[in-house]
């Protein structure tokens, strides 16, 4: 059987929602099924390079498609313009030669099943196919004919999977109708065991993330980090990830005056150095679906502090297994990192409970696989 998998994603391939998809698309190659993956031009040599440390690169077909997008006003132009005209005649993720015999698609946020070209393609589908929803947002808005074709698109679907409850409630509220098909399902967690928390004096604290400020939040978290309350405090924080945001971040250190406190780490895949480091994690995001990064840091024992976005209160429980930011702002942000500091003496504990709340939630969840055997059921 020969299954298709796309990402409807345009940004980077080393997000956490684009690792649902890879692992399935790696497992599918591991079953004896041939594999064609479907990303954005930009995306290709690092989906290449990522999805065949894991697979033989044999059994796997890339193709390729334009974003229509463009980074200045004359690029975004030229886009829509070819998009209203060689992109109206492009109605598979693939090619007119290829078509699998199933097919997975990848959604980061909902919003990328509003556009035309993307609901075009999806409903071009002769093949059995399901959809992964990572994200949303309330504030997204859609017209009416965009409303009907996602809600048939969703109708045409084996199944729809979200990765958090609040994701999916937010996306039948959006489209103005209930998503019968539709089931939670379990982002790839590496069941870690429980880390040390360091023995250092010096605290430090870990941000993960794209460095995207209007996604990611980061701003938030250096300007609370300025204020008078952690003046003589022992703390470091230790901000890994890349982005386009980069400069402007490390700007933003700099004007807060908080450059002896707030590093860029830049990407790093070792887990096990950042926790052997880091007694604590922040995610200060704007929106998510149900952050893997909150779930790996909780699987090692640490304490969470987190915005309330996404699935983030389906795993955290506020002053139990972590401490939730009531609204991404700066004044919520450093509320919740005052009470996490004011708890030092119980850090240990309270990460216990979140390591034995996020197994819990794992224990009642389905796992990835079971996007592909629901998938196969279909084509018997």
């Amino acid at each position: 059987m020969k299954v298709g998998f796309v990402t409807l994603n345009t940004g980077t391939i080393k997000g956490g929602s684009e690792k649902l998809w890879r692992q399935l698309a790696c497992e599918a190659q591991t079953l004896g099924h041939e594999v064609a993956i479907s990303v954005f031009n930009h995306q290709l040599i690092d989906t290449r390079n990522i999805v065949t440390q894991n697979g033989k690169v044999a059994g796997f077909q890339f193709f390729t498609r334009k974003t229509f997008t463009g980074k200045s006003i004359i690029a975004k132009i030229i886009g829509r313009i070819e998009e209203l005209t060689i992109g109206r005649f492009i109605i598979s993720f693939f090619n007119k030669d290829i078509e699998p015999d199933v097919c997975i698609i990848s959604c980061g946020g909902l919003a990328e099943l509003g556009l035309k070209g993307n609901q075009k393609k999806v409903l071009h589908l002769k093949v059995p196919y399901s959809i992964i929803i990572q994200n949303n947002l309330d504030e997204w808005d859609f017209s009416l004919e965009s409303k009907i074709a996602i809600s048939r698109i969703f109708d045409g679907a084996v199944k729809n999977y979200f990765v958090s409850k609040k994701t999916l409630d937010q996306s039948e509220h959006q489209i103005g109708t209930m998503i019968k098909n539709s089931s939670l399902i379990a982002n790839p967690i590496p069941t870690s065991p429980i880390s040390p928390i360091p023995s250092s004096t010096r605290v430090q604290l870990a941000f993960i993330g794209t460095l995207d400020l209007q996604v990611k939040g980061v701003g938030l978290l250096v300007e609370a980090l300025s204020k008078p309350f952690w003046e003589g405090k022992d703390i470091v924080v230790n901000i890994y990830g890349e982005g386009k945001d980069k400069n402007q971040i490390s700007s933003l250190i700099r004007e807060f005056g908080v450059d002896d406190t707030v590093f860029l780490r830049g990407w790093v895949d070792d887990m096990e150095e950042v926790w052997s480091k880091n007694h604590a994690l922040v995610s200060t995001s704007f929106n998510e679906g149900l952050p893997m990064v909150i779930q790996e840091a909780m699987m090692r024992g640490r304490v969470v502090i987190a915005t309330d976005v996404g699935g983030a209160t389906e795993i955290v429980t506020d002053g139990e297994t972590g401490f939730i930011a009531a609204t991404p702002t700066v004044e919520n942000v450093q509320s919740a990192l005052e009470k996490w500091w004011t708890c030092k003496d119980d850090w240990e504990e309270i990460g216990r409970r979140a390591a034995k709340e996020i197994r819990d939630f794992h224990n009642n969840i389905p796992p990835p696989i079971t996007v592909l055997n629901d998938l196969f059921r279909t084509n018997d």
